[in-house]
């Protein structure tokens, strides 16, 4: 597994900070409090390091040389898959024809395993895997940013069993939307600021045109739908002469 950053100038014109460049491993998220970010300084040309940079939020710091404030404001950091070369080359030698099977076999799980890591890939405008949902809470169409790592989940529970250091949780404060992918404010009650959807189940007690409470035992006493159809009989069979 090898793994490369090529950093890039960034500017108010010009937003790409730099490229990863894999092999045998795919990036799914950058989490920004783990980042560290260099500034130039427009009045000396000195560098200046920022750390715990948080979207939305924006990070000031004074050059140890001039004295001159810098900063940066930024509303998300986004992973976008560039294209892959169209002509790739097999060179096959004669000593390798024996194991050539078994090397395409390898070959064929190792992009069968990229293909399942570049499926969970952030695409802004795209959902995310499975709209946000995960096995502990199956209504929830969101993942979480927890300030504590800067980490993506979909849950609390999945935060700590992805965590790779046991850490105190942090209670999260973004989230990304698991219809569009759109990174915003946390809140449980408003919909997301772009697609204007729902991210969590709904907790009403009425039918509301089949969108909102399907179970009798649950919904309210003054909804119609409660009672409707409970007295209906059932037609009676044919009588065979």
């Amino acid at each position: 597994m090898d793994l490369m950053f090529q950093a890039n100038i960034a500017h108010a014109f010009a937003n790409h900070v730099g490229s990863f460049y894999l092999n045998g491993c795919v990036a799914d998220d950058v989490p920004p409090k783990l980042s560290e970010l260099v500034l130039l300084c427009t009045e000396c040309n000195r560098s200046v390091k920022l750390v715990g940079l948080e979207p939305g939020r924006p990070s000031r710091k004074r050059c140890f040389n001039c004295h001159s404030v810098l900063g940066v404001e930024f509303k998300a950091l986004k992973l976008e898959a560039a294209k892959e070369s169209e002509h790739s080359c097999h060179s096959f030698r004669l000593s390798d024809v024996v194991t050539a099977s078994k090397t395409n076999e390898i070959s064929r799980r190792r992009d069968r395993a990229i293909i399942s890591a570049q499926s969970s890939l952030i695409q802004d405008g795209s959902p995310l895997p499975s709209y946000g949902a995960c096995k502990h809470y199956r209504k929830s169409y969101r993942w979480l940013r927890f300030p504590c790592c800067g980490r993506l989940a979909p849950c609390d529970v999945c935060h700590d069993e992805g965590a790779s250091e046991a850490h105190a949780m942090e209670i999260a404060t973004r989230m990304v939307c698991g219809f569009c992918s759109k990174e915003q404010l946390f809140s449980s009650t408003k919909p997301c600021m772009r697609c204007g959807k729902h991210l969590t189940g709904s907790r009403s007690a009425h039918w509301e045109g089949g969108k909102g409470c399907r179970n009798r035992l649950t919904m309210s006493r003054k909804d119609s739908k409660k009672y409707s159809e409970m007295n209906k009989t059932a037609p009676r069979g044919k009588s065979i002469s």
